[in-house]
């Protein structure tokens, strides 16, 4: 095997592996208010694009909770939130442990 598909083969499974999507969508308890491409990155960290579909500014903080296959909390995290009526960023939000995470529960407030 070449030396270039050696490394091409690394960098897909390191990709691979970076990013656990979760869900397409993760909704929260703010009517319009979603996290889309929602997942769990190699450092416990929930990742995605939040956005606001309402035509209202949302100046919040994001609360997340990750909870196991029995539904034990196994981790939380939060981060404050300003995000302009009908609009979208990125967000990452750190210390979440979300490694093994089977489901979640995100509100704003």
């Amino acid at each position: 095997m070449s030396k270039i598909k050696l490394l091409f083969y690394i960098i897909t499974l390191v990709f691979i592996y970076s990013h656990n999507t979760i869900a397409q969508t993760q909704n929260t308890n703010i009517d319009g208010l979603v996290i889309k491409d929602f997942g769990c990155s190699i450092y416990g960290n929930i990742t995605g694009n939040i956005v606001n579909r309402t035509s209202q500014n949302i100046n919040k903080t994001i609360f997340i909770k990750v909870f196991d296959s029995d539904l034990d909390p196994i981790g939380s995290c939060e981060k404050p939130l300003n995000l302009e009526a009908n609009s979208g960023k990125r967000i990452v939000v750190s210390g979440c442990n979300c490694f093994d995470g089977k489901s979640y529960k995100v509100i704003a407030r």
